[in-house]
């Protein structure tokens, strides 16, 4: 079974001076870009140097690369929301398509993981990755037509895609190491998406049930299961149902509620427009991520997924939490980072 590479970018952003604060950032954009030991290391990295606000430029790689480690974590959820915001950063970056694509399809929305494959192919028809995985999908949809053609294309562009070995050694079309590819060379043509960071190799017979659904008779079992999350208000106990019961009952279902809990990271737009804040003035936000304040102070800021920086002058950052319904910010900041902050949307 192969697991999907990370991708290895080079971000244009600079070394820092050799401080403490500075070494911590060096060290953290390094694990980001492929240098970790693990994967929790990974997502620190580039958790840290997302914080830092000094990766304006390349947020969208960055984003990709822990959105990838959360897949190779089983943290689908969490890996589409970071797919999500690159795309919303960056809209022609194929990767992050790609990567949304594979996230979808182990999680076995085979259909989402077609729509995002097709627009990565749309984007770099070249890239031999996204045909395979997106036969991937089709064939799970039962489209074998579709699927031997997407196979075809990948193997005129790629030939040791769908070879039957475990090597993941790249044929002379393929993407060189360090690339920035989110797709590693694909198993078995006859793979098919599984759960968690791997490719299953054994496809279901036509009339056998798939491979990641549950076992016959567990009806009552399903019908449990959902009791105890339905009411839940974290999207990861429905993707844990829609592993576990990828075709269940319930699943068109967990997947409205698991689209409407993700919803906060699009609350992020709400930032944009004027606040009443709780000293010196009315602070208006601008979409190029500027600020400015009735008093004649700047600033720059950044929101993912509802929470806030706001870098002020002389080193002041204020960090916050925007409400649900995006029209509450609270937090701390000032000097030290210990005086209570506040807005109002207007």
């Amino acid at each position: 079974m192969l697991k999907r590479m990370a991708v290895v970018a080079s971000l244009v952003l600079p070394l820092l001076p050799a401080t403490a604060l500075g070494e911590d950032l060096n060290q953290d954009l390094a694990w980001c870009n492929g240098n970790a030991a693990s994967d929790e290391q990974t997502v620190s990295g580039c958790t840290a140097v997302i914080q830092s606000g000094r990766a304006t430029s390349d947020e969208y790689v960055i984003l990709v690369n822990r959105g990838l480690a959360y897949d190779d974590l089983g943290q689908h959820a969490r890996a589409i929301q970071d797919y999500d915001q690159a795309i919303r950063l960056n809209p022609a970056y194929e990767e992050a398509f790609g990567s949304r694509g594979v996230a979808y399809g182990e999680l076995g929305q085979y259909a989402r993981s077609i729509q995002d494959f097709d627009q990565a192919i749309r984007l770099n028809p070249g890239d031999a990755h996204d045909y395979y995985y997106r036969s991937v999908s089709k064939r799970r949809l039962g489209d074998s037509a579709g699927a031997d053609e997407d196979l075809a294309k990948a193997k005129a562009i790629d030939p040791s895609i769908g070879g039957s070995g475990n090597s993941s050694s790249p044929s002379s079309n393929a993407p060189a190491p360090g690339a920035q590819n989110a797709r590693s060379a694909a198993p078995a043509n006859n793979a098919t998406f599984g759960l968690g960071n791997t490719l299953q190799q054994a496809a279901p017979t036509p009339n056998a049930p798939a491979a990641d659904s549950a076992a016959p008779g567990s009806d009552a079992i399903e019908v449990e299961y959902w009791r105890t999350i339905e009411n839940s208000k974290n999207p990861e106990d429905f993707e844990a149902y829609l592993k576990k019961f990828p075709n269940g009952h319930f699943a068109d279902l967990a997947w409205n509620r698991f689209d409407a809990l993700r919803a906060p990271a699009d609350v992020c737009q709400s930032m944009v427009g004027t606040w009443s804040w709780f000293i010196n003035g009315d602070v208006t936000f601008d979409a190029d991520g500027t600020a400015r304040q009735t008093s004649g102070f700047k600033a720059t800021w950044t929101c993912h997924n509802g929470d806030v920086k706001i870098f002020w002058p002389m080193g002041i950052v204020d960090t916050l939490a925007l409400s649900a319904d995006g029209r509450h910010l609270r937090g701390r900041g000032g000097v030290f980072g210990l005086s209570e902050v506040t807005g109002d949307r207007k």
